[in-house]
């Protein structure tokens, strides 16, 4: 192949890598983490917290009921 062949495949490659945009960019990825990845996310946080709720100990949950007498 001639050394302007050559180039232009170079220069065209270039030009295909720089166009590329990233994955979370493409629309695709807004559907899949609107509907499906952040929810899943929000429901983990609160099925953690209420989980940190009912474990408690028993004895911390008796000092938390228990009232001071003056």
């Amino acid at each position: 192949m001639s050394d302007n062949k050559l180039n232009a495949m170079e220069e065209q490659a270039a030009a295909n890598e720089a166009t590329k945009k990233p994955f979370y960019q493409s629309v695709w990825w807004v559907i899949l983490w609107c509907l499906l990845i952040w929810p899943v996310g929000l429901l983990m946080i609160l099925w953690y917290i209420t989980n940190i709720q009912t474990d408690a100990m028993p004895r911390t949950k008796l000092l938390e009921n228990e009232k001071p007498t003056d």
